[in-house]
């Protein structure tokens, strides 16, 4: 790649080996946070589940070899993810003001309904 833009331009490039440093820079952080996040998710699967780590983590590099290794597949993961992702978001969250009101009745703050609602207009 590097001596395709060089015989291009006509230009010898200069400081290659930083664009090298930083690409394996990336690729080693990419491989750390992936790591951090497979933990998780087996470490969670395996408190509410009781599924052992190890099927976890089998599934989850077959999944994301089948999306990364396809072309194209990532887009179409999305498409199909986001908006169900988006859906259960919505699905779950609970009305701000019920929840002070409640923590209001378990004397956990201390105002009037009106003041609560009132802040959360403002808001």
């Amino acid at each position: 790649m590097h001596r395709y833009a060089e015989q291009r331009t006509g230009k010898k490039k200069k400081h290659v080996w930083i664009a090298v440093l930083f690409a394996i820079s990336g690729l080693i952080c990419w491989c750390g946070i992936s790591q951090v996040i497979s933990n998780s998710v087996a470490s969670s699967f395996e408190n509410a589940f009781g599924i052992p780590p190890i099927y976890t983590t089998v599934l989850l590099v077959v999944v994301a070899a089948m999306i990364v290794l396809r072309k194209n597949a990532t887009v179409k993961v999305l498409d199909i993810l986001v908006p169900i992702m988006a859906v259960c978001y919505f699905l779950t969250k609970q009305d701000p003001v019920q929840h002070l009101v409640r923590l209001q009745q378990q004397n956990v703050i201390r105002r009037s309904k009106q003041d609560l609602r009132r802040h959360w207009v403002y808001l």
